[in-house]
């Protein structure tokens, strides 16, 4: 009993003194700057000055009063606004604002946001007065690498707890051990024991519906939504594999020509070793003359990534059901031809170059004329 009251009362002097050390810093500098993008969910507001985050006043956005020109406001992640590159001119909003100087175009995208954030945001939009909002999300809702190394994007019931966690200055000293462990996983293929990513996607493609049409639901203004971009030419982050089988050593072997995109040279050893994974569909994609097999194999490779950057095909498929549902406009970019062709369309699996940025352009501005007509 000693022992056990003395662990207790142990654990009560700890978390006083974390709860001091967490008060002096708010008290003496505040709230923490984010060092992972879970951190920027809940400190951002739009209100009728704009975008304000509170992390970084560098990537706020000002809004000024209503002029005459129709005003379209862009809500997403870092497809939507490259806010973590200073100056980049690879999102597609730059060149729909380029193409279309008749327009007020806004990019209120947050890198890192799921669709829960941009069901946040979209609450808070009225001050603005926008005419339309454009919307594109999925990747971040199940994306792994974002959110440490797990699915775990921000849930709608979850998302008070993680802004309580956004501005914990102990929340924020743990996170390099996470940016390493993202740096990783974004740098090659793994082999990844747990198939955690697999056996949950039906949950998270149910989740995804549920806060994408909550998403829509709030717009103060119509909506035009868009499907999502892919780099076919990306391999999968992750296969899922036992930790000391054939397949998770040829990767460790090839995993220096993977991080290089030289995937067409591991691609004999890959069939052998790691027959029915996610690389395999995924160089079966790109072996296939057939069309139909390209695709169908592509989608498994998707379905099977246990470590994903991308969305699988599934969140398109939710994306286009339920803007039907609400007669909103969709723009389909996934039904793109291009996105496999190396470093023509993208950066890296899910973000484009300039050269991506103006084909999305080229297609959204359309509808977001045919819209405000």
């Amino acid at each position: 009993m000693t022992r056990l009251r003395r662990a207790f009362f142990g654990a009560v002097v700890l978390v006083a003194a974390l709860g001091g050390v967490e008060g002096g810093l708010h008290a003496a500098i505040g709230n923490p700057p984010p060092s992972t993008h879970i951190q920027r969910v809940g400190q951002c507001e739009i209100d009728a000055s704009g975008l304000v985050c509170s992390f970084d006043k560098r990537l706020s956005v000002p809004v000024g009063p209503r002029g005459q020109r129709p005003r379209v406001v862009f809500l997403g992640g870092s497809t939507v606004r490259r806010d973590h590159v200073p100056g980049s001119r690879d999102d597609f909003p730059t060149w729909v604002a380029d193409s279309a100087p008749e327009l007020e175009v806004i990019n209120l995208g947050v890198a890192g946001y799921s669709t829960a954030g941009v069901w946040r945001l979209t609450t808070q939009l009225a001050p603005l007065k926008p005419d339309l909002v454009v919307i594109m999300t999925g990747h971040n809702d199940y994306n792994a690498s974002v959110f440490d190394g797990s699915i775990r994007a921000i849930t709608l019931r979850s998302l008070p707890f993680e802004v309580m966690l956004s501005r914990s200055w102990i929340h924020h000293w743990a996170s390099p051990l996470r940016q390493l462990r993202d740096m990783r996983a974004r740098a090659s293929t793994l082999a990844i024991e747990d198939d955690f990513a697999i056996r949950t996607l039906s949950r998270v493609d149910e989740r995804f519906r549920t806060e994408l049409g909550q998403a829509l639901d709030a717009s103060p203004a119509p909506v035009v939504l868009t499907t999502l971009l892919r780099n076919w030419d990306c391999p999968p982050s992750g296969v899922h594999t036992p930790r000391d089988s054939a397949c998770a050593r040829h990767l460790a072997s090839v995993q220096d020509d993977l991080a290089r995109g030289g995937w067409r040279g591991v691609a004999a050893g890959t069939h052998e070793q790691c027959p029915g994974s996610s690389l395999d569909a995924f160089l079966r994609s790109h072996d296939a003359a057939d069309p139909a097999a390209r695709a169908e194999a592509w989608a498994e490779s998707l379905q099977l990534d246990a470590a994903p950057l991308r969305a699988p095909l599934s969140a398109d498929a939710i994306l286009r059901e339920e803007a039907g549902k609400r007669g909103v406009r969709v723009v389909d970019l996934a039904a793109l031809e291009g996105g496999y062709q190396p470093l023509a369309w993208f950066t890296d699996a899910i973000h484009t170059t300039e050269t991506g940025a103006r084909v999305a352009a080229a297609e959204v501005l359309p509808a977001i004329r045919d819209a405000l007509r």
